[in-house]
């Protein structure tokens, strides 16, 4: 390779990290126009240089997926929610062309490259956090709900809507802990105490959402650890008493403490936050959910019929896309979700992997897909289900490039 083939590699490269960066910060609330000219520019770039476009059974099964839900929602919301010809490309298309643009961004890519573009999404959504929360400080919530104005296009946004962009951060407690297990401090404590923030963040702006997925992740980088080491039988021990042991520190500093944490003003405020709308474990999302499958074979074709428990829409943004789209639509997203665990059992398999990338990438995925489980997001815009494709497109072909360097099968 020449000299102006490695440096035109390099900038492509880069920009296409910068890109990712402002694409994920929402940078001046212009994510879907610099979407739109990354995606046509960068997939044609790419068909140039590599003489082909990475389409398989798994990206047409993306395209077959937007393409669906997208004709059959204008089909019976056209007039009712005055949904237009524009919208529904834009509903189409900006998913897919974030899952290609994944890929490509992943091609053959190398382990530094991989985590480096993974810390840019993380990057961009905590800076948006971060600056929407500087918002709510400034102004508090807008009157009439838990919703105040994001920092870029000044639109309301509900809290739960805002924790979204905390879930990715928030996830990398596992990678934190195995970056200082291999002396990376300071991505390490990076990823800790981005975690940490984004939690204090959310609690404070009375939303349970981070923490939620932040419990979630922890259980999936404790079975990613499981399936890693499960032939070494010694080091699973260690660590489990070690979790014991700093489990049981924290239980007596508690335990010492009861008396003054309950009586405090910031105890009530967290009590009452968790108990909200049937709390956790019977929390009215639940019943939700339960009500929209009972009903889905009496609406298998959409319009959005379903009313589960009492609501307009189902806080899930699956069965509200069977609600809206019907149940094919449910079914294909059924299939990629298989392919999509398929591809993570892989990931875990794959030596010439950095295990930083496997406790990175798994649970940031396994984080947007939690959150997407009890939100609709954004009322079903597209700008949130974009980031669980856009990760799991990265994963896709990831493991895809491994496996054919290893000589198998992709």
């Amino acid at each position: 390779m020449n000299r102006f083939k490695v440096i035109s590699r390099r900038i492509t490269e880069h920009l296409n990290l910068i890109l990712l960066f402002l694409f994920s910060a929402h940078f001046l609330g212009i994510e879907e126009y610099l979407l739109w000219i990354w995606g046509i520019v960068g997939i044609a770039l790419f068909v140039k240089k590599n003489k082909r476009i990475l389409i398989d059974f798994h990206g047409v099964l993306v395209v077959s997926i937007f393409l669906i839900y997208s004709m059959v929602y204008k089909y019976y919301f056209a007039e009712t929610k005055a949904y237009t010809w524009q919208q529904m490309i834009q509903m189409m298309a900006l998913p897919v062309i974030m899952y290609f643009l994944s890929r490509q961004i992943m091609f053959q890519k190398k382990n530094g490259y991989i985590e480096g573009a993974l810390w840019t999404v993380v990057g961009g959504t905590f800076l948006y956090s971060i600056l929407n929360y500087i918002i709510y400080l400034k102004e508090g919530f807008s009157s009439g709900g838990r919703a105040w104005p994001d920092f870029w296009a000044h639109q309301p946004l509900y809290a739960t809507e805002h924790s979204y962009w905390g879930v990715f951060a928030a996830s990398l407690l596992g990678y934190g802990v195995c970056s200082l297990f291999e002396k990376k401090i300071f991505r390490g404590l990076t990823a800790i105490l981005a975690a940490i923030i984004l939690n204090y963040i959310n609690l404070d702006v009375d939303n349970r959402m981070v923490l939620m997925t932040t419990v979630v992740t922890v259980f999936l980088c404790i079975l990613i650890f499981l399936i890693i080491n499960f032939k070494n039988l010694k080091k699973i021990a260690v660590s489990g008493l070690t979790m014991a042991g700093i489990a049981g520190i924290i239980a007596v500093v508690i335990g010492v403490n009861w008396e003054k944490i309950t009586g405090s003003e910031y105890y009530a405020q967290l009590m009452t936050m968790m108990s909200r709308d049937g709390g956790i474990l019977h929390n009215v999302r639940f019943q939700m959910i339960a009500e929209t499958l009972r009903q889905l074979p009496q609406s298998p074709y959409g319009g959005g019929y379903i009313y589960p428990a009492g609501f307009a829409g189902v806080h899930n943004y699956w069965l509200q896309a069977a609600n809206d789209t019907g149940v094919i639509v449910l079914f294909l997203w059924g299939i990629y979700g298989i392919l999509m665990v398929m591809d993570a059992v892989r990931l875990l398999w794959l030596k010439q992997i950095s295990i930083r990338i496997k406790y990175m990438l798994i649970p940031m995925i396994g984080a947007s897909g939690a959150y997407l489980m009890m939100e609709i997001g954004g009322g079903g815009s597209s700008d949130y289900i974009i980031f669980f494709v856009m990760l799991s497109a990265m994963l896709h072909q990831i493991v895809k490039d491994a496996k054919k360097h290893t000589g198998k099968e992709a």
